[in-house]
């Protein structure tokens, strides 16, 4: 067998066949010279048409290549579930009554003989695996004249040392499981053109249930890299005779006992007791189905669920035993009837036929419901399957396992060896390394639809209030550029309303054109990706905009109306000397009070800021916080790890389109500020500033805001998610927040570099001048 990384030899069987000249031979004494045959690894024949070495070719018993499952289904649900109707490739599909049939009867049977019954039985087109039975028989010379003679000689260990007269056949045999129709008759006999079945067996081959494996057991252990993984518990019974107690299975008449092969049993394999144990089972070929078209329907990685039935798991190696990476593997199953991954059920049969053959005990061991429906997850899905599961756990007694929303969670698993004589083996078995299963987390769809609805709300009612605090700021910025004209306006003649609503004229028409800019391309961006169009929300977009833009404009008309033409024509500011005075003699260390006092002197504008500065600080938290919570929940799945990629970037895009807001409002409050305040500079400057001096001014009324605005932030943001989440994490929410601070600390930082550059332009004669 190949199980993906190597070719292994399961089982290797050796035997002689003594063909003898004449039947009495064989018959005098037959009881005892057979039994010491038997024991010596040697087959008795006669040379006669029986032999097989006669004209018609050599034929041999069909060799058991390991055995192979037999499941039960509800065909009608079977189907309803899986369309398994449309995989038949040949005969038809089960009939949900479909029981046991009279098998063939012998006209020389006698009353006392067993019963013979047909079993209906679905059979898989394509075994799992890739298994290969190969058979090399050669003809040797022997002057050995009866059976007496051979066991005196030394019987099969004479026979070894006998040179090869003719090898017959040296290739592979075909499987009994890749032929279907072998399950009547498994004779096969070998031709110059190759292998043929013989039809003179009267009653085909008949089948043996002969147990049934168990689960497997996992031990948490720490894997590489120190991640939370897994190895797996081998079976206390290693040797499959004595776990089976089916000597015939595994003894070749009698001979030395035969392990399955040099792969671990790691499940415990429970024999069947039939309650009819006179009675003979045969197949009875109803169909084939194509498993692959099955297997398709659970493909996709990202919700795939364990449809054993018809797939093997997939597994892949990752890592050799030393805990080394290597190049992944897809691991295979082999004939291994206990190994980490078996072959799926070769044949499928009907509950009716199976309760007939297994007696009153119970055969079902998994129940998949399906709602009609319910086709993605999401609240009112979950609540009707929650409904369901309640409704069946109260009838049945049985747990529902409830799939909904589901992804597969790669975990590694250790596959140790095995050492002689433990757990009964009779070898060495080298460990295989540590390969990926896919466990399944439950819920991982709910967790993402309840976390990011969170999210997006709170993210965007954020931005609204950030772009709100930036509006203020630039509509004020605006209102400051244009005071002289609006004043000389005013001076002319202009009633008081008269400025405030050209002043609002101007912002409507900004926001006007920016909305419909925006709003085209977020069109194009749509029909670009090919999503659906959001009528709703883009006729609901536009006036939101105008809305925002008329909060937005509240402040800076209250600064249109508080013009006063007479004084801004006779002067622009001015400055109280005697504080500068003051400062300059204290030096730098004064620079804080003084930035400290330049903020309180614009206590709107800044308030302004700082709220942005608040919002974003918290935003910046809770996001971050719910992206690392988010991560933890979706830890390791396959679908977390495609929703993460999905929403993480318009998240972040979100958080960076924030603190880009925050960045421009911090600046243009600077800009703001220096352009009131350039003749204050200006006479600064005058009086001995230094121009460093001035700019670390400048530098420090930023990071005031900063501070004022982000550590409230950052501290509200903490308690309020200590208060919903308990203080597990308080240690990760003190991190969050310490990054979050230092960044809004840069970005501040940052937002003062316009500033200092407008500041080096300033002709120190100009100001002067004006003034």
């Amino acid at each position: 067998a190949f199980n993906g990384r190597q070719h292994i030899v399961e089982r290797h069987i050796s035997f002689y066949y003594a063909a003898l000249s004449t039947c009495d031979q064989v018959n005098n004494n037959a009881g005892p010279q057979l039994q010491k045959l038997n024991v010596e690894v040697i087959q008795c024949g006669t040379s006669n048409s029986e032999s097989p070495f006669s004209s018609s070719g050599f034929s041999i018993n069909a060799i058991d290549t390991g055995t192979f499952l037999l499941a039960a289904v509800d065909p009608v649900a079977e189907d309803q579930l899986l369309h398994i109707n449309k995989s038949i490739v040949k005969g038809r599909m089960l009939q949900p009554q479909e029981s046991l049939a009279s098998g063939p009867v012998s006209p020389l049977s006698r009353p006392d003989d067993p019963s013979r019954y047909e079993l209906p039985l679905l059979y898989s087109q394509q075994p799992s695996g890739q298994i290969s039975l190969h058979l090399t028989t050669s003809l040797i010379s022997s002057d050995t004249s009866n059976v007496q003679a051979l066991i005196q000689q030394g019987g099969s260990r004479y026979l070894e040392h006998l040179p090869e007269q003719q090898n017959i056949i040296n290739q592979d045999v075909p499987l009994v499981q890749n032929d279907p129709q072998r399950f009547s008759n498994a004779t096969l006999a070998w031709t110059d053109h190759g292998w043929k079945s013989v039809n003179d067996v009267p009653f085909g081959a008949n089948l043996q249930f002969l147990y049934t494996p168990s689960g497997l057991t996992y031990q948490k252990i720490q894997g590489p890299g120190n991640k939370p993984s897994y190895t797996l518990l081998p079976s206390s019974a290693q040797n499959p005779a004595k776990a089976l107690k089916a000597q015939g299975d595994y003894n070749w008449n009698g001979g030395p006992e035969i392990q399955q092969g040099p792969e671990v049993f790691f499940r415990d394999l429970h024999s069947i007791q039939l309650p009819n144990t006179k009675t003979i089972y045969y197949a009875k070929n109803i169909g084939e189905f194509n498993a692959a078209t099955m297997n398709a329907q659970f493909s996709n990685a990202l919700n795939w669920l364990p449809e054993a039935t018809y797939s093997a798991p997939p597994l892949s190696l990752q890592f050799d035993a030393q805990g080394h990476p290597i190049t992944p593997t897809n691991i295979q199953p082999t004939t291994n009837p206990a190994g980490m991954t078996i072959q799926p059920p070769l044949a499928l049969t009907t509950l009716q036929a199976a309760t007939q053959v297994m007696g009153q005990r119970p055969i079902i061991s998994v129940i998949r419901v399906r709602l009609s429906g319910v086709n993605t997850a999401s609240d009112e899905s979950w609540k009707k399957v929650e409904q369901v599961a309640q409704l069946i756990h109260q009838r049945t007694g049985l747990r529902a396992l409830v799939t909904l929303g589901s992804s597969p969670s790669p975990t590694l698993v250790y596959i140790p060896g095995l050492k002689q004589g433990q757990n009964g083996s009779n070898r060495t078995i080298d460990p295989l390394g540590w390969v990926e299963e896919r466990w399944v987390a439950i819920g991982i769809s709910l967790i993402y639809l309840g976390q990011v609805g969170q999210m997006q709300l709170l993210l965007l009612g954020a931005l609204l209030v950030v772009c709100l605090g930036y509006l203020i700021v630039t509509l004020s910025s605006l209102v400051t550029a244009q005071r002289r004209e609006l004043a000389m306006l005013s001076a002319l003649g202009w009633r008081p309303w008269q400025p405030a609503i050209l002043f609002l004229s101007q912002a409507f028409l900004l926001a006007l054109s920016g909305g419909l800019c925006g709003i085209g391309l977020a069109l194009l961006l749509v029909s670009l990706i090919g999503a659906t169009l959001p009528w709703l929300v883009i006729l609901v977009t536009l006036p939101a905009i105008l809305l925002l833009t008329l909060l937005s404009s509240l402040y800076p008309l209250w600064q249109v109306w508080q013009i006063q033409p007479a004084e801004i024509l006779r002067s622009e500011a001015t400055v109280q000397s005697k504080r500068t005075t003051h400062t300059r003699r204290r030096g730098l260390t004064g620079l804080g009070a003084l930035a400290l006092q330049n903020v309180q002197r614009m206590k709107v504008r800044s308030l302004v800021a700082l709220v942005s500065l608040f919002l974003s600080a918290a935003l910046l938290v809770v996001m971050l916080d719910s992206l690392l919570n988010f991560q933890a929940a979706l830890k390791d799945t396959l679908l977390g790890s495609y929703v993460l990629l999905q929403t993480a970037v318009p998240q972040l895009a979100g958080a960076i389109f924030a603190l880009i807001l925050t960045f421009l409002s911090v600046s243009d409050l600077l800009l703001l500020n220096l352009r009131e305040r350039r003749h204050e500079i200006g006479l600064l400057l005058a009086t001995g500033w230094r121009p460093g001096h001035v700019q670390r001014l400048f530098v420090q009324e930023g990071l005031t805001l900063a501070l004022l605005g982000t550590i409230p932030g950052v501290l509200v943001a903490i308690g309020i998610l200590i208060y919903l989440n308990g203080t597990q994490q308080s240690t990760t929410l003190l991190e969050v927040g310490a990054s979050a601070l230092l960044l809004m600390i840069l970005i501040a930082s940052l937002a003062t570099i316009p500033v200092l550059r407008s500041m080096m332009r300033i002709q120190l004669m100009d100001v002067i001048r004006a003034e």
